[in-house]
């Protein structure tokens, strides 16, 4: 999974082809940027089904947590991948 610079550079991630359903983890993001993260100030986590770049399926455990400005506003997300 992931995306060379070229093949990223300008592009809004759910239109990339990284085997990643971002598609479906929209909802869940938007709620962590919007500040209600399910469950909580932790982060959320999710899981999901992808494909590697060798065609492999993987299910994926996402951890989504905010990236805080200095006035407590979210500015971006962290993503953590890790196969279950």
């Amino acid at each position: 999974m992931g995306a060379a610079p070229e093949e990223a550079a300008g592009r809004a991630p759910h239109t990339l082809d990284i085997g990643l359903p971002v598609e479906t983890l929209l909802p869940g993001l938007r709620r962590v940027l919007d500040g209600d993260p399910p469950g909580g100030p932790q982060p959320a986590t999710m899981s999901v089904d992808a494909v590697n770049r060798r065609g492999r399926a993987a299910r994926l455990s996402i951890t989504v947590t905010p990236l805080h400005e200095d006035d407590a506003s979210v500015h971006g997300l962290i993503l953590v991948l890790t196969a279950e």
